[in-house]
């Protein structure tokens, strides 16, 4: 596992603070909605250097795991992903006992999480469990097994959606995430549903951007990933022209953006990263799934 950095990035506040060579800003369909609270969006936050690299060498040459819902995943670090329909598999009593593989986070993940999010932007600054595994670390408590420690590990869960599969609304369980969710979504754009209360929008994921969800986003505002076949992207928002033909399946021209068609072929990957709270982790034995589990 990484050490802590020594950088001002190492510092626990108690909100998220946009680092100065970053800049947030996202579109959304609803004009009521010009902005959540607590939600970032960062255009270009990879390179296409940088994106090709980690399609080509490292999520398209691993391992995907398919059959437990409809579409592709893989698992890096610790194997638990959080479904209302308890599948033994994603939620393991004990890590070993899944059939499912999840690959080494440090492994893969050190260059994009270790140094770029968490020292260079400090992107997880405000999160109370990246705190917590901090001080396990610089402490030795990850090594001695105390039962009694609060415990943390970094987790990277990827998903692949083909065509127009999304995502149900929800919120990622607050007993077994931290305060920060961040995402990389990768390929083609897609809108990211959001909704409180009677209120809702969707916002504009463009590829190779990074979303975080802190505060108000996090906790209140439900998120899912809409199912909708047209994905109309601002100009503004688009990559490269030569990078946004060759990452579309279908694409009609607009006089102020594009129009995306989410054919069969069309595929985005997300990238989410979370620390996870183990003790706050719904382990499940041998329940059957149940057939809605499928999202």
């Amino acid at each position: 596992m990484s050490s802590p950095s020594s950088s001002s990035s190492s510092n626990h506040v108690s909100e998220f603070v946009v680092p100065p060579h970053l800049v947030s800003k996202y579109y959304s369909t609803n004009p009521k909605v010009n902005t959540i609270t607590g939600l970032y969006v960062f255009p270009n936050y990879l390179s296409q250097e940088e994106a090709s690299n980690i399609m080509n060498n490292i999520l398209d040459a691993n391992e995907w795991c398919s059959g437990e819902i409809c579409r592709r995943q893989q698992h890096y670090g610790y194997l638990y992903y959080h479904t209302r329909h308890h599948l033994p598999n994603l939620q393991p009593k004990k890590q070993e006992v899944s059939s499912l593989k999840s690959m080494d986070f440090d492994s893969f993940w050190s260059e994009l999480f270790w140094e770029k999010m968490i020292k260079r932007d400090g992107l997880f600054n405000c999160d109370t469990s990246y705190h917590v595994w901090k001080e396990n670390v610089e402490s030795n408590h990850g090594n001695e097994h105390d039962e009694n420690a609060k415990r943390a590990e970094p987790q990277c869960l990827v998903n692949e959606y083909m065509g127009n599969q999304g995502i149900a609304s929800h919120v990622d369980n607050v007993n077994a995430f931290g305060d920060v969710i961040v995402g990389i979504s990768l390929l083609n754009p897609v809108y990211m549903t959001f909704r409180k209360d009677k209120l809702e929008t969707k916002i504009l994921l463009p590829p190779n951007s990074c979303y975080v969800l802190t505060g108000e986003s996090r906790f209140e505002w439900r998120h899912g990933i809409t199912h909708m076949k047209q994905i109309y992207v601002p100009r503004e928002y688009l990559v490269s022209e030569e990078e946004a033909i060759t990452n579309s399946s279908d694409v009609e021209d607009e006089a102020e953006g594009k129009m995306f068609i989410r054919e069969d072929n069309y595929r985005r990957i997300s990238l989410t990263f979370r620390f996870i709270k183990i003790d706050g982790t719904k382990k499940v034995v041998g329940t059957e799934p149940k057939e809605e589990g499928a999202w």
